[in-house]
């Protein structure tokens, strides 16, 4: 289990690593990274593939602030920017859609 810290909160996230191109894999809210097990094994010849838990899920603590599409999208390019990833391919479900419009 990795992580970083982003404007006082820290993210925990799996990254296979690579040179490949990235694909970070989001889901939806309240949902921890590890629903991605499978697809993770899918995507890993073709792509640096990075996934984050979101906030209150798996190992990220429940925080007080309030959950705008600005801040959870926020903290998806913070993880990216702590990466090192200058872009990536954006891939989830749901609430996925909203975060993704909100980093475009």
């Amino acid at each position: 289990m990795a992580g970083v810290d982003v404007n006082g909160r820290r993210i925990y996230y799996d990254d296979t690593g690579g040179d490949r191109p990235a694909l970070v894999l989001l889901q939806g809210f309240m949902a921890g990274r590890g629903i991605w097990k499978w697809q993770v094994e899918a995507f890993v010849p073709y792509f640096r593939v990075v996934t984050m838990d979101n906030r209150a899920a798996r190992e990220s603590p429940p925080e007080s602030e309030s959950y705008l599409m600005a801040a959870l999208a926020g903290g998806v390019g913070s993880l990216m920017s702590g990466l090192g990833l200058e872009r990536a391919r954006l891939l989830g479900p749901s609430l996925c859609g909203c975060v993704r419009q909100q980093n475009a």
